[in-house]
């Protein structure tokens, strides 16, 4: 597959912003609302802001240190730490994509419905269809080429972008001081602590900056290196931006309890409480463009994924097959099952949506702290002590991450990251005779083995 450097900052720049704002913007408000009060949530996206700045930094500073590892993040834990860590980087991104695009069905299904209600719920039989034919509109369109793909990405992130300005002034218009710090710490959470709130809004805030790396995914298509850098930075504080002000206005417009309660997507329920239903319409259209373009836009950068990472030797070679339109085309058949997989898991439980961003943000966590790792490996060996700073600050982020993600979702990570490393131990038997190809590698593997096989069953009893 051809691939041309041509990608200039701005381009670039909206691919970090679209990447990070999809869908999920419409519905923080009410996530983060049924775990945490507005003041726990600005503890939260404090804690999120600092410590995505870290990973931000990061990225930014390998882009420009090391311009000749290009394919996206997994190559950063291969040329640090081995291909047993490159595999394992590159599964968990992987997978972590596939999860994060099930949502896209979620959110649009239950939009539509917003719209035309005799669609129903996701979980009705109208809604699995819907949401099933949508997966596969998208793959089947993704697999005539990204033709006109840069100029879709550019006006949906434009277009969300913008959308969600205005959200922001009406929001700031209907804010009431006396809503907002009715409930500040939270006293109707069941006399929840203040940890515990903070504790439960992180992966969701965690979930708003995913895509950070976007630029990383496609640095080789940069028209220069060092852009990749900037274009990241300037998503990062974009987002973060948006992000905090749409979710902590929110509090001051309608109360914990009415935000947690709200249909997806939220935010179009709340602006109709500032302005009347003429709101609620104008916020779906904006989630119908924001999701329908970054659903598409995801679909390529992920299928780029195991594309790469086949094209690399650690992933099934059926996975580098391209067709006549030059479209991954092997990644996206396998993507769509995957995708398809997922949304049908999801449908079981209470918030579909919910399961799926958490469980998104829990999986990519591994990817983030190789990366750091990495990064302080650079600097130990070129004595940059400000670097092993923002790489030690990332390390430090993505541990309290994994350890505020809950059992549940680290149950779950752990036994999809315990499936790749079988396929790992059995596709290195069959290139080189042996399952381990040193000490180490067998001891972290009975690690990940056994975790993988006791999270499984905690999970099925």
């Amino acid at each position: 597959m051809e691939k041309k450097s041509s990608l200039g900052i701005f381009t670039l720049s909206t691919i970090v912003v679209g990447s990070m704002i999809g869908g999920g913007i419409f519905n923080m408000p009410k996530n983060i609302a049924q775990s945490s009060s507005a003041g726990a949530a600005m503890i939260g996206w404090l804690i999120s802001g600092i410590g995505v700045l870290f990973l931000a930094k990061t990225f930014q500073i390998l882009a420009s240190e090391t311009p000749d590892v290009t394919d996206g993040i997994y190559k950063y834990a291969k040329e640090g730490f081995g291909t047993f860590s490159g595999f394992h980087s590159a599964w968990g991104y992987w997978i972590s994509n596939v999860i994060s695009n099930a949502s896209y069905p979620v959110l649009l299904v239950q939009t539509l419905n917003y719209f035309f209600p005799s669609i129903g719920p996701i979980n009705s039989f109208n809604g699995i269809i819907l949401g099933s034919v949508l997966i596969w509109i998208v793959i089947g369109t993704a697999l005539a080429g990204d033709v006109g793909l840069k100029f879709i990405n550019v006006l949906a992130t434009i277009g969300k972008v913008v959308a969600i300005f205005l959200g922001v002034i009406i929001l700031y218009i209907g804010f009431t001081r006396q809503i907002f710090f009715k409930d500040f710490w939270g006293g109707s959470f069941n006399n929840a602590s203040i940890f515990s709130q903070v504790k439960g809004c992180m992966l969701q805030t965690l979930w708003a900056f995913i895509g950070i790396e976007g630029a990383v995914v496609i640095s080789d298509k940069a028209s220069d290196i060092k852009l990749v850098g900037r274009a990241t930075m300037i998503g990062y504080f974009i987002s973060l931006f948006l992000y905090v002000f749409i979710v902590l206005l929110s509090y001051g417009v309608l109360s914990d309890a009415e935000l947690a309660a709200l249909k997806d997507p939220a935010l179009s329920y709340i602006i109709e409480a500032v302005i009347g239903p003429v709101g609620a319409t104008l916020v779906n259209v904006a989630v119908l463009i924001s999701v329908g373009g970054a659903w598409l836009s995801w679909t390529f950068l992920t299928a780029e994924i195991p594309y790469n990472v086949a094209l690399d030797g650690l992933f099934p070679n059926f996975l580098n097959k391209v067709n006549k339109n030059d479209a991954c085309s092997g990644a996206l058949f396998t993507n769509g099952i995957l995708k398809q997989i997922v949304f049908f898991l999801s449908l079981s439980a209470q918030n579909a949506y919910l399961v799926i961003t958490n469980s998104a943000s829990c999986m990519i966590l591994i990817p983030y702290i190789f990366s750091s790792l990495f990064l302080m490996k650079i600097a130990i060996k070129h004595a940059h002590k400000k670097c092993f700073y923002w790489g030690i600050g990332g390390v430090i982020y993505g541990a309290w991450m994994i350890y505020s993600s809950g059992l549940s979702y680290v149950f779950q990570s752990l036994t999809i990251y315990s499936l790749g490393t079988l396929y790992f131990l059995f596709d290195t038997k069959r290139k080189t005779g042996y399952f381990f190809q040193n000490i180490k590698e067998k001891l972290i593997s009975f690690i990940i083995l056994t975790l993988g096989f006791i999270s499984f069953y905690s999970i099925i009893t």
